[in-house]
């Protein structure tokens, strides 16, 4: 009677684990890669600026890449993280301008297209940023 015992529990625990391990799999960040494209920054005054983004995300969401102001001439280093939801929490750098800007907002995957509308504030002003990045790998 005992041994039925000790052969059920067993049983009964290898069905529950293979019922856990079923949806713990993960392919990491969705933006993972390599992106590039432009964007339109629309400033305060209602001013156009137009320019190029060029992003890589690594699995765990970490963001490397230039801003280039095509408008201004002139360009930028990017910084930051990006989740698997597509929140982006970044700084940049932009040459002769003393101090760093952010870069947030949240990108948006469709058709393997990552579009959104960032907001840019600090040292180089703010401006609402619309983005239109596709894979580049």
């Amino acid at each position: 009677m005992q041994l039925s015992r000790l052969l059920v529990i067993p049983a009964a625990l290898l069905g529950l684990a293979s019922i856990v391990g079923c949806g713990s799999t993960s392919t990491g960040n969705p933006f993972r890669g390599d992106w590039s494209g432009s964007y339109t920054g629309t400033n305060p005054d209602n001013s156009q600026q137009v320019g190029t983004l060029s992003l890589t995300v690594t699995s765990a969401g970490i963001v490397t890449g230039t801003l280039v102001n095509t408008t201004l001439g002139v360009s930028g280093a990017v910084t930051g993280t990006i989740s698997s939801g597509g929140a982006l929490t970044s700084t940049f750098t932009i040459g002769g301008v003393n101090g760093t800007s952010d870069l947030n907002g949240t990108l948006v995957l469709t058709n393997g297209i990552a579009t959104g509308t960032l907001a840019q504030s600090g040292a180089a002003g703010s401006a609402s940023i619309a983005v239109n990045l596709s894979p580049t790998t």
